[in-house]
């Protein structure tokens, strides 16, 4: 646990809600963490670009991702992102 002891009191926070979800309740993608376990996405979207790197690179840590899992899970939450961030004219057909 000695990689906690660097960044600010709300990195620590955030680095250990993931330690958690993956140890406890089987988090296994950052949209997994961002979306369903934390709510970031619909409720503190702005966090999300703060602090992905670190998240991101904790998943990695934690989960023995390689490079191409690392850029799969961050396409999939670019998508999210930019969907939760686009006004739609009209529904998808």
């Amino acid at each position: 646990m000695d990689f906690f002891i660097k960044g600010t009191p709300i990195e620590n926070l955030i680095r250990a809600e993931l330690w958690y979800c993956i140890h406890h309740e089987m988090t296994n993608s950052l949209t997994d963490f961002f979306v369903r376990r934390t709510g970031r996405l619909y409720f503190n979207i702005s966090s999300i670009t703060l602090y992905f790197d670190i998240i991101l690179n904790d998943f990695i840590k934690y989960l023995d991702w390689d490079d191409k899992r690392g850029q799969l899970e961050t396409k999939k939450m670019n998508l999210l992102l930019a969907d939760a961030t686009t006004y739609y004219s009209e529904e998808f057909k």
